[in-house]
């Protein structure tokens, strides 16, 4: 599931209410109920050629072609450097935080152009937007700001919010202490497009309305499916990649019941339209797959990242190299582990799409490539320094 939002928290109502004449707010709110289900792209007959989609400082975002390693289309920002993305749920378009992070850009991907602009200024406040969440149906956001009070001879931080904007009409509509609780922990849209998917504490994924904010089914995850077996927790990556309206593919981790110090791993697939899971193919003890890990576009083969990450602690004598693995997803074999020492904060940021080549990345503006044995390569130098989370998805 997607990373959980943190939770913002308001002072008194009163005090709120006075300060936002234009909008009530409300701690919790259902979504609009005009909203239309989005659905998901079609799944391609072929394989379609893949890019990887990134920002480069200061205010470009870059369509780069993992066959030839060269960036192929550049986009300018309209209002300077980039602090976030997002993308769409239909994997269109990427919403952008730009303008000293009081504005959001939308690129459309097919013509890697800027096609709207919304801005969030507040009279009397500077505003942080910290991220952004698109509802089902694309017609309204989540946008999380913080808030900062400019008075006569200080400022002062107000309590962050969760606005509810409408995207088509520029407004904000809905003013919220926080989002509804029942989609503030790792809510995503389901791949169809009409319900929010959501981790629940026992693992399970409950099935969210969004109109009504009630819960509406759940996919049990927690009770074991057969003897010997423990609760599964699924890893954060469709391999169906949103595009199978009917079902998810997911990587999973199990406790085992027997041996409690060590965990198994496997493949579930999920049917969406009964909520059960429909089949588990277990692969054994899990190998530790340490941080980061990237799956290939042709689902065969991922690539984790582990140890000290390049520049760890533990004195002179501390190894500071970094473990590179490579797993085959069709047996969750080890495939190649290999030992590296990289410039510190550089992670593994994306894998080609037929899992040729692994590409370290981030503090730099170049990336350090690896081949399908884990031998380095080359490393490709960029014309400005990467920024933020890397995207692989049909061009």
């Amino acid at each position: 599931m997607t990373t959980a939002l943190p939770r913002g928290s308001g002072p008194r109502l009163a005090a709120l209410l006075a300060l936002l004449p234009c909008a009530a707010l409300s701690a919790q709110v259902p979504a609009p109920a005009d909203t239309t289900p989005t659905p998901p792209p079609a799944a391609a007959a072929k394989p379609k050629k893949q890019f990887f989609y990134f920002g480069m400082h200061p205010d470009l975002f870059a369509q780069y072609d993992p066959e030839t390693d060269q960036v192929v289309r550049k986009v300018k920002f309209k209002n300077g450097m980039a602090w976030d993305s997002t993308l769409s749920h239909d994997k269109q378009r990427f919403f952008v935080v730009t303008g000293q992070q009081h504005k959001i850009e939308v690129i459309d991907r097919a013509s890697m152009e800027v096609v709207s602009e919304h801005d969030f200024v507040e009279q009397g406040y500077i505003l942080r937007i910290r991220d952004v969440r698109e509802l089902p149906g694309g017609t309204h956001w989540y946008v999380r700001v913080e808030r900062i009070k400019q008075q006569i001879d200080r400022y002062s931080f107000d309590p962050s919010q969760q606005l509810l904007y409408n995207v088509a009409e520029k407004k904000v509509e809905k003013r919220l202490r926080r989002l509804p609780e029942v989609i503030d922990r790792m809510a995503q849209i389901s791949p169809d497009g009409t319900m929010w998917h959501a981790l629940a504490d026992d693992g399970d994924i409950a099935v969210i309305d969004p109109k009504t904010m009630k819960e509406v089914g759940r996919i049990d995850l927690h009770t074991p499916q057969a003897g010997g077996m423990g609760p599964m927790r699924t890893m954060a990556q469709d391999l169906f990649d949103g595009q199978n309206p009917d079902a998810y593919r997911m990587l999973y981790t199990m406790q085992d019941p027997v041996q409690k110090n060590r965990s198994m791993w496997g493949l579930v697939d999920i049917d969406l339209k009964s909520n059960k899971v429909a089949k588990v193919e277990e692969w054994g003890v899990s190998p530790g797959i340490g941080f980061g890990l990237r799956i290939a576009a042709n689902k065969k083969v991922a690539a984790a990242m582990g140890g000290n990450f390049g520049g760890g602690g533990g004195g002179a004598n501390a190894d500071r190299r970094t473990r590179l693995s490579l797993y085959d997803l069709t047996n969750g074999r080890k495939l190649k582990e290999a030992y590296e020492e990289f410039r510190p904060r550089r992670g593994l940021v994306a894998i080609a799409p037929d899992g040729s080549k692994i590409y370290i990345g981030i503090a730099g503006s170049d990336f350090e490539v690896f081949d399908s044995e884990l031998k380095r390569m080359k490393t490709v130098e960029l014309d400005n320094e990467i920024a933020g989370q890397i995207q692989v998805l049909d061009g």
